[in-house]
């Protein structure tokens, strides 16, 4: 089945390797702007925050209820964001039987499907913040029926506002009460509640820590009902509970105070009130578009996805496509070039090759190479070789040369040859010495000619001297 999801979202927009910063937070969803125009359409008229980023900071300005409305989004660098209610979309806790979450994500929308009253198919929603906590791996799905985005676009087209972003109002809430009041080191695991009070409803979004559990959308004014969503979250009652109010009843304190003191006796907890509560959500939807952080989603994605969106993603695929073209252009022309150079290197080897092997074999041998030019060269040198042997030998010392030493040697060391055997490539000699050590006088004699010697000897005669037999083994 096709899913609607952020993973299939990002491959068609073309961001799917750039969804996570350096430090681990996912990308805004529209981080190339430089304004988003956050509107807060609860009130009548919708209350307008204008967010420029200027850095790695935003800069905030309310607009007045009769402000001219500003240019359509998806502009060069500017944008607008809204957001879909609690009552509107959904947030799910999803564990998956893996510790790993690239194979956890493969199931969630699986696992996502069985828990929904309605089926995924008919959903945009995305999982957020996987992580491995022992033997499962958890992640926060939010998402809503495309009737619901429909209609909340609708309502906002009639109201000439067309958003490029559809965010969530719980996670919107969430963040941004971290961002603005993050927990400190005491309470950095206690319960968390944010509230956001409006004319006739509120929002409530629960979590421990910086981990959000859940959005849940009550009348404003039903403490009973706040209590009983307090008591199906957290099953085992805090101690302490940190609230922080916004929207825009929480503006006079008045309201909040008032509920406060109905949740008091069973969710004790000190209460801080965020400044300029009235905008808290708007201020929350542009920091979410503009800047990196945790839970970041668009739920204005697939079909539904602004056509300026669209737009950019294809321009981007196509400064890409156009990228690869150039390198691929370049590598081709860098291997023609490669391939040449290693052309005319072979063609200089080949040639010196060519000589070498003629001037050898002493004539133009054609189109020989290789091992078999190699045996065409041998084979020419051995007959050369062959029929200098006359004329090499006329040029050799004589024989009578060596014959002569080993005479000498006999004579002055008590030897008596019994055999000898001079030739051009081999001596051998054998007799008896006067003692053992006689021999060696002429092994020496011989080595000093050129010759490379073995001599044997064998035991001693009835007449006590010593047989011996020397040769050489090779040519001097």
């Amino acid at each position: 089945r096709s899913l609607n999801v952020t993973r299939g979202c990002t491959r068609l927009l073309g961001v799917k390797h750039g969804i996570w910063t350096r430090r681990g937070e996912r990308r805004p969803a529209a981080g190339w702007a430089r304004v988003c125009y956050a509107v807060d359409d609860a009130a009548d008229p919708p209350l307008i925050v204008k967010a420029e980023r200027r850095g790695g900071r935003v800069i905030f300005e309310t607009l007045p209820g009769n402000a001219a409305w500003p240019p359509p989004a998806g502009g060069r660098d500017r944008v607008v964001a809204a957001c879909l209610r609690s009552g509107e979309s959904f947030l799910r806790r999803i564990q998956a039987p893996f510790p790993s979450p690239a194979k956890a994500r493969k199931v969630f929308p699986t696992l996502l499907d069985i828990e929904l009253p309605f089926p995924l198919e008919e959903c945009a929603c995305a999982f957020l913040a996987p992580r491995a906590e022992g033997p499962v791996t958890e992640a926060l799905a939010a998402g809503a029926r495309l009737s619901a985005v429909r209609a909340r676009l609708d309502a906002l087209r009639a109201r000439a506002m067309d958003p490029l972003i559809l965010d969530q109002e719980g996670l919107a809430l969430w963040t941004q009460s971290l961002r603005e009041r993050p927990p400190d080191a005491a309470a950095a695991d206690a319960p968390r509640v944010v509230v956001s009070l409006g004319a006739d409803r509120a929002t409530l979004a629960l979590g421990r820590g910086d981990k959000l559990f859940s959005a849940h959308a009550v009348r404003s004014d039903d403490h009973a009902h706040m209590a009983r969503v307090l008591a199906g979250v957290f099953r085992d009652k805090p101690d302490v509970t940190l609230w922080f109010w916004c929207g825009a009843g929480a503006g006079d304190g008045r309201r909040p105070e008032a509920l406060r003191a109905r949740l008091a006796a069973d969710w004790p907890g000190p209460s801080a009130t965020h400044d300029a509560p009235a905008a808290f959500l708007a201020r929350a939807l542009a920091t979410r578009a503009l800047l990196p952080g945790p839970l970041r989603c668009n739920l204005r994605a697939g079909p539904l996805a602004h056509p300026a969106l669209l737009a950019r993603a294809a321009a981007l695929s196509a400064r890409a496509a156009a990228l690869f073209l150039a390198g691929g252009l370049l590598l081709h022309a860098a291997n023609i070039g490669w391939n040449s150079a290693v052309r005319r290197r072979e063609a200089r080897l080949d040639a010196a090759f060519a000589t070498l092997r003629d001037a050898l074999s002493g004539y133009r041998v054609e189109g020989a190479k290789g091992a078999y030019a190699l045996r065409i060269v041998k084979e020419r040198l051995d007959e050369r070789l062959a029929a200098m042997a006359p004329f090499r030998r006329a040029f050799e010392p004589s024989l009578l040369r060596a014959m002569g030493a080993i005479l000498a040697v006999g004579a002055r060391h008590d030897l008596q040859y019994e055999a000898l055997t001079i030739e051009a490539d081999r001596l051998a000699v054998s007799g008896t010495a006067g003692d053992w050590n006689k021999c060696e006088e002429l092994a020496a004699a011989l080595s000093a000619l050129g010759y490379a010697v073995r001599l044997d000897r064998g035991a001693a005669l009835d007449n006590a001297r010593i047989p011996f037999a020397a040769a050489s083994e090779g040519a001097p």
